[in-house]
């Protein structure tokens, strides 16, 4: 009888996105993925030292890092007031899935 071939391994480590620099400061996020699904979401890097951005980035990120968590994705729903801040952190995790090749 044929032997069928083992399943692909699904990726598991630590993978830091790009720093994504817009308008509102720098970005960078990092994840952790075991076995295929990111288990937690870091910011590396969040943003300005302005006070109104450091006020949105407190308030925003958290709610974004749940959010990728939640859908296991980077395409996630934006935040009204954080448009920069949503397209500089979802844009870093959009790099760190690519180089977990999920």
């Amino acid at each position: 009888p044929a032997t069928s071939a083992p399943a692909p391994s699904k990726p598991s480590g630590t993978f830091d996105g790009a720093q994504v620099k817009t308008r509102e400061g720098a970005f960078q996020a990092q994840i952790v993925v075991d076995n295929g699904a990111i288990t937690k979401v870091n910011v590396l890097i969040g943003g300005d030292t302005r006070g109104e951005s450091v006020a949105i980035n407190r308030s925003a990120l958290p709610t974004l890092q749940q959010r990728v968590l939640s859908a296991q994705s980077w395409n996630v729903q934006g935040i009204s007031g954080a448009t920069y801040t949503v397209q500089g952190f979802t844009t870093s995790v959009q790099d760190a899935m690519a180089q977990a090749g999920i």
